[in-house]
């Protein structure tokens, strides 16, 4: 059964808000440590809410660097999630793509040299894409996807992190894919890897795999960054969020609750009629 928009909506929101139960403190403490980055001499992009590095931080301390990456595989995703979810608590827009617009596109091989840069031009730091009845790696229901840009202040490699939002055996799961951005997206894609903490054994591990599986979820994201991108009616369009001036100094404010963005609605009527009218034409 087709979830409404409403259910839709409140998905991801469900993540957020489970998130914050477990980590009280994650938000307040990448602010903090988002200020203190911004105003220091390895500030970073734009187009880069805060870099995993702080999100580590905030999580779980000064000290646990050292000890997430020295886990390995045994290591807590938490980190990289607080990242992603902080990121699309500003703006909280989630994106439903008209089914027949969203099939076509997913449809759509990445081929040639499509600069990775493109990415730069998501329209919030962190969306929220659903996918109704997309199944991942097989047999996994996947209910949408988290994705924001991260920048390495240390390496400056930066990356697309899609955030694959499941329904596995066990539940509701979130699993985060980096993608590489330092070329073309062919070749990010080609380099596509799990995170620590998140290996299993229902996890694709070899590159033809990840590319044919993160390929048509990237070409929705691309979608997005194009000019000619129908997102909603017009009358309104997604944008980064701003800090607002408080007597304390600027503050960037959380969204008071999800926004849908419906994408390509005339482009999928268009497609729709197109497809009604093929077998008249063909007779």
């Amino acid at each position: 059964m087709t979830p409404s928009p409403d259910q839709i909506a409140a998905r991801p929101l469900d993540h957020l808000t489970r998130f914050g139960r477990e980590h009280p403190r994650a938000w307040s403490e990448l602010e903090t440590v988002r200020a203190v980055g911004m105003a220091g001499e390895r500030a970073w992009p734009d187009w880069c809410y805060c870099p995993s590095l702080h999100g580590i931080k905030a999580v779980g301390g000064m000290g646990a660097l050292a000890g997430l990456l020295a886990a390995g595989p045994a290591a807590p995703i938490a980190p990289w999630l607080a990242v992603a979810l902080a990121a699309w608590r500003y703006t909280k827009g989630v994106y439903l793509f008209d089914d027949h617009l969203r099939a076509a596109l997913m449809a759509t091989p990445i081929t040639g040299d499509i600069p990775a840069a493109l990415l730069q031009r998501l329209p919030e730091w962190c969306v929220y894409i659903a996918t109704p009845g997309l199944i991942w790696d097989g047999d996994i229901p996947c209910a949408g996807f988290f994705a924001h840009l991260e920048h390495d202040p240390m390496s400056g490699r930066d990356e697309l992190r899609i955030v694959l939002d499941l329904d596995e055996a066990d539940g509701p799961a979130l699993r985060v894919m980096p993608v590489g951005l330092g070329g073309d997206l062919k070749g990010g894609l080609a380099d596509a890897r799990t995170l620590p903490g998140q290996e299993s054994a229902d996890w694709p591990k070899q590159d033809r795999e990840m590319v044919g599986a993160l390929a048509p979820l990237v070409s929705l994201l691309l979608y997005l960054c194009s000019e000619e991108a129908e997102v909603g009616d017009g009358a309104a369009r997604p944008a980064r969020p701003r800090a607002k001036r408080t007597k304390k100094g600027e503050k960037l404010f959380a969204a008071k609750q999800p926004a849908l963005w419906v994408v390509g609605a005339r482009i999928g009527a268009a497609l729709r009629r197109g497809l009604e009218a093929a077998p008249a034409a063909d007779a």
